[in-house]
């Protein structure tokens, strides 16, 4: 079964969808474990209840400092393929469970809940999914850059929430005031740097794209539009991917190799 990457600008809808995509492939697929990989949980975001105690999104630091968004980008690789010794250095906290390793194509589905903005990292997690037998999919949140930056604004409201200003130099006073999910400048640099898949791509394919509605409020929850949506974009996942019996087999190159017995210098004389 497939391992799901969302993808698209920051605020796009990923968090929202991909929740939404794991209850509905639970509620359809009981048999199958679910295993979501949330960047936001390793990042150490807390949630919108916790507003007396809530601080600025950590991601911000992390993706202004290009040590630590490395470091970032590790720790969501680990979790996804369940690779203890990728993340050995890291100092973020870990909180989702590992997900690939030893469990079984036939019966696992895992969504990473992350921006995965770059080809190449999304061409190693494809690495990663088909050396362990698994498919990948892509699942690029469309949602336009107006609305997105709307939604940036509107994602933690100054009136709710306490912040303290981590130390960003590059950050003018006056935007300090306005903060939401990302100042301006972080999420502008976010949508530059943004890859889009392409469907032409190996590890880009299949690709499914999806649009929040224009009528979902965050504060509120989904919107039954978008629901409609998710179950559609389910179904066709369940028709596509987890019913379609397809077989991944590694690369030869990425196949462990086999390791000589003891007595191979014995053997080899009678070989000969």
């Amino acid at each position: 079964m497939p391992l799901i990457l969302l993808c698209g600008y920051p605020c796009s809808g990923k968090s929202t969808v991909a929740s939404l995509l794991a209850g509905c492939l639970q509620t359809q697929r009981p048999d199958c474990q679910i295993e979501v990989v949330s960047e936001e949980s390793i990042a150490g975001v807390q949630p919108v209840a916790a507003a007396a105690t809530a601080t600025i999104d950590p991601r911000v630091a992390i993706y202004t400092d290009a040590n630590l968004e490395k470091q970032f980008r590790a720790e969501i690789k680990s979790k996804a393929s369940g690779n203890p010794h990728l993340t050995h250095f890291s100092p973020l906290p870990s909180h989702t469970e590992r997900a690939l390793t030893g469990k079984k194509p036939s019966n696992t589905v895992v969504i990473v809940d992350a921006n995965n903005y770059i080809k190449g990292y999304r061409y190693e997690l494809y690495c990663t999914a088909k050396s362990m037998r698994h498919q990948q999919a892509i699942l690029h949140c469309t949602t336009g850059l107006d609305r997105c930056r709307e939604i940036n604004a509107k994602a933690y409201s100054p009136t709710q929430h306490l912040y303290f200003y981590l130390e960003l130099p590059n950050l003018p006073e006056a935007e300090k005031a306005v903060l939401g999910r990302y100042p301006e400048a972080v999420f502008s640099e976010l949508v530059t740097r943004f890859e889009r898949p392409n469907p032409s791509s190996r590890w880009d394919n299949p690709l499914y794209e999806l649009c929040l509605p224009e009528d979902l409020e965050q504060e509120e929850g989904s919107s039954q539009e978008l629901r409609t949506l998710v179950d559609q974009l389910t179904a066709r996942i369940l028709g596509e991917l987890l019913s379609s019996g397809t077989k991944v087999r590694p690369n030869q190159s990425t196949v462990p190799a086999q390791s000589a017995g003891s007595n191979y210098l014995q053997v080899i004389p009678s070989a000969l």
